[in-house]
């Protein structure tokens, strides 16, 4: 069966559903944990103020999802393939906020994947280095992607430029791969190096280690389909969001001697 665009965004669509379920259940662990330490200092505030915003733009992505799906299966039910018409319609204000809030989400969830880079290797700047270089990379490539859904319609035949925007947004896929694999990978490196010294062995870090190859499939999934120009992309691109959030809230109370940095 030939994967089309309505099919596949419908099929991330319920995706997404499922993914924020699991997500809406790691989110109430975290605020659990950050309001059960009773510290409001800048660092908590920080945390608990990334941790709301990524609630509610998560929350407004899914919402957004469903809305489209409504409006393109049942809005014009008599016009031949408006489904896919409306899908393509990329420049449209439910496609740029749904894009929007997807964009946001990414950056404050890789800034966020930095922060804790930083704190667990007790405040080294050197360790964020290269995962900051990616962010600034990300920035660009992301403020570059929402220019181009903005203006993915030929103004004189009105034809959604797919290649044009394709080619674009694959390269913040890749940063947010590249910087999403090595904060994952040090703070697991380090959260191991710290357990092997109080406590012996723990599945603290095959968590990490599930947490990590779990993004980072989903996430060359999407380079590849996107790189291929495969509707397949929707399908994963719609729950992304939930997956970011999943990811980056995952085992928010490391071992103690970690949870120092961030009092």
């Amino acid at each position: 069966m030939t994967v089309t665009t309505p099919n596949a965004e419908l099929g991330g669509t319920l995706i997404d559903t499922l993914v924020y379920g699991l997500y809406l259940s790691i989110f109430t662990q975290a605020a659990q944990v950050l309001l059960q330490r009773k510290i409001y200092d800048r660092t908590s505030i920080f945390l608990m103020t990334t941790t709301g915003a990524l609630f509610c733009l998560i929350t407004a992505h899914l919402g957004l999802d469903i809305d489209r799906a409504f409006r393109a299966f049942t809005s014009n039910i008599a016009t031949p393939n408006y489904p896919k018409d409306y899908f393509n319609i990329l420049s449209g204000p439910e496609a740029l906020a749904k894009n929007s809030a997807y964009v946001t989400i990414t950056l404050i969830a890789d800034f966020f994947l930095i922060f804790r880079c930083w704190a667990a290797f007790g405040q080294n700047y050197f360790i964020i280095l290269i995962p900051s270089a990616l962010y600034v990379g990300n920035l660009a490539t992301a403020c570059w992607a929402l220019v181009t859904f903005k203006q993915a319609e030929n103004p004189t035949t009105g034809v959604v430029i797919v290649a044009e925007v394709i080619s674009r947004v694959k390269f913040m896929y890749i940063t947010t791969l590249c910087l999403n694999v090595y904060c994952s990978l040090s703070i697991a490196t380090r959260i191991w190096l710290v357990q092997r010294q109080s406590t012996g062995t723990s599945g603290h870090i095959f968590r990490n280690t599930i947490t990590i190859i779990v993004e980072s499939v989903f996430l060359i999934i999407l380079i590849t389909s996107a790189a291929l120009e495969n509707p397949l992309m929707y399908s994963i691109l719609n729950p992304m969001p939930s997956i970011i959030g999943f990811v980056a809230l995952d085992d928010p109370s490391p071992p103690k001697s970690l949870l120092v940095v961030v009092k």
